[in-house]
């Protein structure tokens, strides 16, 4: 299944509406769609492996 571009995701908050959201190929799409782009976007770093460590644990404390 692939991730559906043509939804309007930038007013669609799939926490409220979660039946709209298609899991794609490798989680195609997530961090453009609310609640995903607000919560975990601001943690997606890897610029360097120290960085890209911190990264990951922040993002799996919030799930």
């Amino acid at each position: 299944m692939i991730f559906d571009y043509s939804l309007d995701f930038q007013n669609i908050n799939f926490r409220q509406h979660p039946e709209l959201y298609c899991i794609g190929k490798g989680e195609q799409g997530v961090l453009l769609v609310e609640p995903y782009k607000s919560e975990i976007l601001p943690h997606w770093l890897f610029k360097t492996p120290d960085i890209a460590r911190e990264s990951g644990e922040k993002i799996y404390e919030i799930f």
